[in-house]
């Protein structure tokens, strides 16, 4: 797919025409897509953080990733996914593209090339060009895109029936993970006995910014809250504390710190749109996102050095997500 591709198709899904070159050049497949895009009802509606773009599709097209026939969200673990959205799984809902109509922002939707493994096809991923959120996942081949779940407004969701999970086998150590026990831990030791230390190290999707950190954080805080879901397209995100110095940069090409909230700035890449960090006003300490971590560590890792788990800010989290039952303090705010 060259540059000029990438370009032609963004603007297509901005403009809410066929986003398959195939489709522009068949007059059969186009009364197709048109077809497919016919239909009334309740209309589903998602945005970007900043509103600068905005979109919408009828909530009865929206396609079953299961065998209910009612709407199943997929939940993909591909180490692709998890990093373009710098998350545990990205969550999406798949529609006909010919469904999606353009209510804003068509200037300002860029996207970058990209693998999912589940699909075992080249994608591009949309975002805006603005604040940087994640809006879709486009397959290069097909008549469907995939949008992101986080950048969803809840009403007029259809009740989620399951999330299928894609690519389960690659599933990061941190996901479901909560502190060991006592025995657990000496498992651990005994697993890693003679390894030697590892490289904690992560970065952006395209690979342009990369940090590096001395060691792994003591604690995970899985947040909910509405700036992590619409910059990250996923359900949640889940931030590492660390000290002030801490997080060294290592490649910085493309990385832009960007305020996000009136407490806090971001650092991301302007090239693939991928957040990797947060630096709160307060003490300007650099958090970074697990789900930007390379996958250099396993969960006998996290026993020995993650002594505290929590779920943050679950007062915002969307409805059509469940906490797990997994014992694990709730703030309803910020921690």
């Amino acid at each position: 797919m060259t540059d000029e591709d990438v370009d032609r198709l963004a603007q297509d899904f901005a403009a809410k025409v066929t986003l398959h070159a195939q489709a522009t050049q068949d007059s059969d497949c186009e009364e197709e897509a048109r077809e497919e895009g016919a239909g009334g009802g309740p209309m589903i509606t998602g945005s970007c953080k900043c509103g600068g773009c905005r979109f919408r599709f009828p909530a009865q097209q929206v396609r079953p990733q299961g065998s209910s026939g009612k709407l199943d969200m997929a939940n993909c673990h591909c180490s692709f996914c998890r990093r373009a959205h710098a998350a545990a799984f990205a969550s999406y809902v798949t529609v006909p593209t010919a469904a999606v109509e353009r209510l804003k922002g068509s200037d300002l939707v860029e996207a970058r090339r990209d693998r999912c493994k589940h699909l075992d096809a080249d994608v591009l991923r949309v975002f805006c060009g603005k604040c940087f959120s994640s809006l879709a996942m486009l397959p290069k081949v097909g008549k469907e895109v995939h949008i992101c779940a986080g950048s969803l407004e809840s009403e007029n969701l259809p009740p989620v029936h399951s999330f299928v999970p894609w690519c389960q086998q690659e599933a990061p150590p941190f996901l479901g993970f909560v502190p060991a026990t006592k025995k657990e831990k000496q498992k651990a030791r005994q697993a890693l006995a003679g390894r030697g230390a590892i490289k904690v190290e992560g970065g952006c999707s395209c690979g342009g910014c990369r940090f590096a950190l001395p060691r792994f954080p003591e604690e995970l805080q899985h947040c909910y809250c509405s700036s992590c879901r619409k910059l990250s397209g996923a359900a949640w995100q889940t931030w590492m504390p660390t000290e002030e110095g801490q997080l060294k940069w290592t490649a910085k090409v493309g990385l832009k710190k960007v305020r996000t909230t009136s407490h806090a700035r971001r650092h991301v890449c302007t090239n693939c749109g991928v957040f990797m960090t947060i630096v709160y006003d307060e003490d300007d300490a650099v958090w970074p996102l697990a789900g930007a971590l390379d996958d250099c560590y396993t969960k006998e890792d996290l026993c020995l050095c993650v002594s505290d788990v929590s779920h943050i800010c679950v007062k915002y989290k969307q409805p059509w997500w469940t906490l797990p039952n997994d014992g694990l303090q709730r703030i309803k705010g910020a921690s």
